[in-house]
């Protein structure tokens, strides 16, 4: 069994489409057929189904693709030891997140206490979060809702975060200190997409309320949700923290009983190498959310 039949089989289950896999692979497609047939004889068990002119992974072949993925895992965790034994200070970690409203702050944070620490960051939707984690295309998430339903993940919980609802200036909620979904359930809101944190806080209690909000705009950049309140052109619901920190909306705000919070967490493949950035990256992301919650308690004034 050779290196480049798993690497073969692996994308051609990724994609469950032998063309595909070959123009990804940059060969022809009766050479990775040829080659994943081998592998199969070696194997002495079909890891294919064949319907119609299409293939499906069988059960065999999922399983297959579960150990062949920890190979190149581990593979990748070996490649990243040695060269962080070697970089030793000058280490680079990948992260990515669901909520980058916090990334800014905590980064700084790393920042001040070893400067050598490299960090690309990237924002996706929850199952992408988990799909980059399990394949170590990255090392670290920070995701809301926690990934908990992988028992290949570790998850350390940081903060449980209150949302509140933001608004304009001339707006109505100005004479109100608190609100109900219920009383703005017909309200224009400003959102990040879907699989971001707080829109999927927002739609779990407008669920559980049999409502369904009027959407306005959706983005993936969580920053500009305030500059589109700002702007007039609708409500959002946001972390408290984050709202104590834009001056423009400290009295432009309203809390809401629920609370529509979120749980924000750090996950982690279990197995994986953790290198000496990595172990500071764990360290300052709960001292991180710790000086957070002090900062709420201060200048929260209501």
């Amino acid at each position: 069994m050779e290196i480049i039949q798993l690497l073969f089989f692996k994308k051609t289950a990724e994609l469950e489409h032998m063309t595909k896999a070959a123009n990804d692979l940059m060969v022809s497609q009766p050479y990775l057929s040829r080659t994943i047939a081998e592998l199969e004889e070696e194997l002495g068990i079909p890891l294919f189904d064949h319907v119609g002119r299409s293939i499906v992974l069988n059960p065999c072949g999922k399983a297959f693709y579960n150990r062949v993925t920890n190979i190149f895992n581990e593979i990748e965790d070996a490649k990243k030891e040695i060269q962080n034994i070697n970089l030793s200070q000058q280490s680079r970690l990948t992260i990515v997140t669901n909520v980058s409203q916090y990334m800014p702050g905590l980064l700084e944070l790393i920042s001040i206490c070893n400067p050598s620490v490299k960090i690309r960051q990237l924002s996706a939707k929850r199952r992408d979060i988990i799909r980059m984690l399990l394949n170590g295309e990255v090392d670290f998430a920070l995701c809301s809702p926690p990934i908990e339903e992988n028992v290949q993940l570790k998850t350390v919980h940081l903060r449980y975060e209150q949302g509140v609802i933001i608004y304009p200036q001339g707006h109505w909620l100005k004479n109100y200190n608190e609100v109900t979904f219920n009383d703005v359930k017909n309200e224009t809101f400003i959102s990040v997409s879907q699989g971001y944190g707080a829109r999927d806080a927002l739609d779990s209690y407008f669920e559980k309320l049999g409502i369904t909000p009027k959407i306005a705009i959706e983005t993936a950049d969580t920053v500009t949700v305030f500059r589109y309140v700002e702007k007039g052109l609708g409500i959002a619901t946001v972390p408290l923290s984050t709202v104590l920190q834009e001056a423009a909306f400290k009295d432009h705000y309203v809390d809401i009983p629920n609370r529509a919070s979120g749980d924000i967490a750090l996950s982690w493949r279990a197995n994986q190498y953790i290198s000496e950035a990595g172990h500071l990256f764990i360290e300052k992301s709960n001292e991180f959310f710790l000086k957070l919650e002090e900062f709420v308690e201060k200048n929260r004034i209501r």
